[in-house]
């Protein structure tokens, strides 16, 4: 899977300061991926002495909110019924932890409960991240998240972002994931590489900071 391939070029061949996060949880399948991951970096002698990386996710536990904007309410998979409020609900808070604790130990387990408005800025002020993993779907949740990311500092030197939805509503550039990134890098203007699309619809990149 291309999300533990991030992970590791992250964590194991870059090096790279900070945690890794995920916005988006639903079932956990890519959260097992993720701490899966940074456990099994951990034993390799290139990781000895750093300090351990801790996992946060961030999720409604409520499953999708109400498409508002255009910018979602235009998408086909809205249009049809696929994302509607409620859809890719996850199992509870509780369950989506004791998923991670079967790799990592409780305390580097960090989740936040509740809407992106709610939870994301009352993250530890001096929190970076060397991976984070967007699979929110929407445009409104996907902006939320990349401003935050991008206005408060959180994204290191060499942290990989993936977007799970970025070619959604047939890639278009006015909807959904693509148009949020299209926004925040005319906001922004963030020095990244192209690492190119994985999987259907996904799509990643390094961020640089030096």
């Amino acid at each position: 899977m291309k999300i533990s391939d991030s992970a590791k070029l992250a964590i194991l061949h870059g090096l790279v300061d900070g945690d890794v996060a995920e916005f988006g949880i639903s079932t956990g399948v890519s959260w097992e991926v993720l701490a899966a991951t940074i456990a099994a970096c951990e034993t390799s002698k290139n990781t000895r002495g750093l300090p351990p990386k801790t996992l946060y996710g961030f999720d409604s536990f409520r499953g999708m909110p109400e498409a508002k904007l255009p910018e979602d309410t235009e998408s086909p998979m809205v249009q049809r019924g696929i994302w509607r409020p409620g859809s890719c609900i996850s199992p509870g808070k509780e369950a989506i932890r004791s998923i991670a604790i079967k790799y990592l130990p409780v305390e580097r387990v960090q989740l936040y409960k509740g809407w992106f408005s709610e939870t994301l800025y009352t993250t530890p002020p001096l929190l970076k991240f060397c991976c984070v993993h967007i699979d929110c779907d929407f445009y409104e949740s996907t902006a939320q998240v990349l401003e935050y990311l991008f206005e408060t500092d959180r994204l290191s030197d060499g942290c990989i972002v993936l977007f799970d939805d970025f070619l959604e509503s047939r890639g278009s550039k006015k909807l959904g994931q693509r148009r949020a990134w299209i926004e925040c890098v005319e906001k922004y203007a963030p020095d990244f590489t192209d690492l190119g699309y994985y999987g259907t619809a996904s799509w990643r990149c390094i961020i640089h900071r030096d």
